[in-house]
């Protein structure tokens, strides 16, 4: 039986990327760890395309990315790591999409501000998507090129469950992130992307993967849930996101500190690193519910 192919999926913002300054030079060493050993970081997120294109720039990253909350999955055409990749798409990507067209999600967004108090990025200029994110106007700009979903603000807290049902209706979902509800398609989540992605390393692999996932939020539950070593990263106050998730590892750190010492944990674990002493790395991930974190 071939040896399992190891692949870390992970979100950004308050996982990889710092929450306060968008940084990530505390994640470095796994960062390089993972580069050196040829394991794939595929990163899944509420941001678009153009974000996560800019953030896969600094991080000298050529793997696929999983954009606006598993709307859609970029391959690029030169990543050698899945075989032959589909016609979907252009001449930069192979593309594969759950998500619906944002000019769909903004119509049923403006019906919703009918009778719900909802604000989208569409309803704002950038100046305002800049101030409320807490972005530089360059970044907000790329904030605000959505293609599949609509993240929005919601005036009247006690109506969300409302305008879940209402949604639903429509065949759409409310998805919660850090600062913003999304409006999006029902038949995307994180965790479907993550597992076609997988399936496909899979079969190019001509064996089993071995997965880890990294986030913070509801909104990652579904990516979580689909892989072999779900950890959840603490909030700013150490505070945990309640995602029902038994088998989470829950890392002890925030944000890039908390994401290092987890994936270098992983590497570990698959044999690529070596332990600290003291310890003694495992080949797989059988990780007991009782376990908090990984050492």
């Amino acid at each position: 039986m071939n040896k399992p192919y190891p692949i870390v999926f992970s979100d950004l913002d308050n996982c990889l990327l710092d929450r306060d300054n968008y940084g990530f030079a505390a994640a470095t060493e796994a960062l390089e760890a993972l580069r050196r050993h040829g394991v794939p970081l595929i990163l899944v997120s509420s941001k678009t395309r153009r974000e996560m294109e800019a953030v896969r720039l600094l991080l000298d990253l050529d793997t696929p990315f999983i954009a606006e909350s598993g709307a859609a999955l970029f391959i690029p055409r030169d990543f050698a790591g899945l075989g032959e990749l589909p016609p979907e798409g252009d001449g930069r990507y192979a593309l594969i999409e759950w998500g619906l067209p944002y000019a769909v999600i903004r119509q049923v967004l403006a019906e919703a501000a009918r009778t719900f108090a909802v604000r989208g990025f569409g309803d704002m200029e950038p100046a305002q998507v800049a101030a409320l994110t807490g972005l530089h106007p360059t970044k907000a700009s790329l904030a605000a090129a959505r293609e599949y979903t609509e993240p929005f603000l919601l005036e009247e807290p006690a109506r969300l469950l409302p305008l879940i049902a209402w949604a639903a209706e429509r065949g759409l979902q409310v998805l919660a992130g850090g600062r913003f509800h999304h409006l999006a398609a029902a038949a995307q989540d994180k965790g479907r992307a993550v597992t076609f992605l997988c399936e496909r390393f899979r079969r190019h692999a001509g064996g089993p993967v071995i997965t880890m996932a990294l986030g913070d939020s509801p909104n990652d539950l579904p990516m979580l849930a689909a892989v072999d070593m779900p950890v959840l990263l603490p909030d700013g106050r150490g505070g945990y996101a309640d995602l029902h998730l038994p088998k989470a590892i829950r890392a002890s750190e925030p944000s890039s500190r908390g994401w290092n010492r987890q994936v270098l944990a992983f590497l570990r674990i698959v044999g690529l690193e070596a332990s600290s002493p003291g310890q003694t790395a495992r080949p797989t991930p059988d990780i007991p519910s009782t376990l908090k974190e990984v050492p």
